[in-house]
């Protein structure tokens, strides 16, 4: 053990009391993470919407249900199908952002050449066959400072600025989306 562990494990088991808070705080630490996490995503999602509605664009604004599963999202889609749209993913662990298409629908060929045409004006051009454009944001809700970044006093404030970032990207990339769609559909 090193110092500071020896240190902590004296402290905690300094007496009945401290190694029963101590082991409550950390039986509970778990289901206050994911209650963070919840708000926090929520609040983006809200946010979103304000941001859709105040410039009048035609995004939907969709968050899953599940924000702990491993492919979770908060989107932004042009159409209601959510086949493809601007998406904040992995919401619960080590978050990417960028422009996601459903691979079996799209006619991969047609992606290919406008990702050649174009590849100078595609901001982070993925080669991966679900995205177009793909950024590791590095950004990790398992993380200890990134859960302090969503903490209830920053919370709304961090979650106006994820929700500028992924809605500024997506306004400023609307039209290789939308030739995806309504060009590159099986």
């Amino acid at each position: 053990m090193s110092i500071y562990e020896e240190r902590i494990f004296t402290m905690l088991t300094s007496s009945e009391e401290k190694f029963k808070s101590a082991y409550e705080i950390a039986d509970h630490l778990n289901m206050v993470k994911r209650k963070l996490i919840v708000a926090f995503w929520k609040n983006v999602e809200v946010e979103l919407k304000n941001l859709v509605e105040i410039n009048k664009e035609e995004f939907k604004v969709v968050l899953d249900s599940d924000i702990f599963y491993n492919n979770s999202g908060c989107s932004l889609f042009l159409e209601n199908d959510g086949i493809a749209g601007f998406i904040y993913e992995h919401l619960s662990g080590e978050q990417c952002m960028g422009l996601w298409f459903e691979s079996p629908k799209f006619d991969m060929q047609k992606i290919d050449s406008y990702k050649n045409e174009y590849k100078n004006e595609i901001p982070n051009l993925c080669n991966h066959p679900w995205w177009l454009s793909f950024k590791n944001i590095n950004e990790n809700f398992n993380n200890f400072d990134s859960l302090l970044m969503i903490l209830p006093d920053k919370s709304m404030e961090y979650a106006k600025i994820k929700a500028q970032n992924l809605f500024d990207f997506a306004v400023t990339n609307k039209e290789h989306l939308k030739y995806v769609i309504y060009n590159c559909l099986k």
